[in-house]
């Protein structure tokens, strides 16, 4: 091999471990605000009437984190690297 694959080959390596990285705080960045709003959301979206609006924010709300969930799955999954 020679020394500028080898250097492309460990560039390539810290470049998906730093995107590894980021996922990681994001999703932690994530989680934070889920449990910082949730009392929020008890109160006002769960307590009051069930219309469009409400099964709009619950779709924003709870299908991100699908997303989320599958895309961290993916870059830590051992076929992945």
């Amino acid at each position: 091999m020679s020394e500028a694959f080898s250097s492309s080959i460990i560039a390539l390596g810290y470049d998906l471990f730093s995107i590894k990285l980021y996922w990681v705080a994001c999703s932690a960045l994530w989680v934070y605000d889920y449990f910082l709003t949730l009392d929020d959301e008890i109160r006002y979206a769960w307590k009051g009437r069930k219309t469009l609006v409400f099964w709009l924010f619950i779709l924003n709300r709870y299908l991100a984190p699908c997303f989320i969930i599958i895309t961290l799955v993916a870059y830590f999954a051992d076929s992945f690297t």
